[in-house]
């Protein structure tokens, strides 16, 4: 029953608008560092998460690593977040565009304007995007 239920919900994705409004707000940010976690072997969570990746890319933000990576955790995370390092959270440089990204992804509906975190393990100057399931439909 619960695996049906996961597959009744509708994949994330962001639309043709979403992205340019993106792209427009996170610009003044260029060269800002990121990263996107999913969830290892989540499918619907490696989409959203090479999707998100493309439109902060052509932001000008930059995307060091090789692709979206995968981990496992024991309480798996759901919906979106953004992890800073804990010692950066109230930095101006961190902050703003930390809170622009908060803004353009929870106006697209794929957040909660909450979703910024501190975690001393992402390194600094560095957004992750931490992407867990696909939360319950509404």
């Amino acid at each position: 029953e619960q695996v049906a239920r996961l597959q009744e919900r509708s994949p994330r994705g962001l639309t043709e608008a979403q992205k340019k409004t993106i792209i427009g707000l996170l610009s003044p940010f260029k060269g800002q560092k990121f990263s996107v976690i999913c969830i290892a072997g989540d499918q619907e969570c490696k989409n959203i998460g090479q999707e998100i990746v493309n439109v902060l890319r052509a932001a000008g933000w930059d995307f060091p690593e090789g692709g979206v990576g995968e981990a496992t955790y024991n309480k798996e995370p759901i919906g979106l977040s953004l992890m800073v390092n804990a010692g950066q959270i109230m930095t101006p440089s961190v902050l703003r565009p930390v809170a622009m990204l908060v803004k353009v992804l929870a106006d697209a509906g794929l957040m909660q304007r909450n979703g910024a975190l501190a975690d001393p393990n992402v390194p600094r100057d560095r957004i992750e995007v931490r992407i867990g399931r696909n939360r319950n439909p509404p």
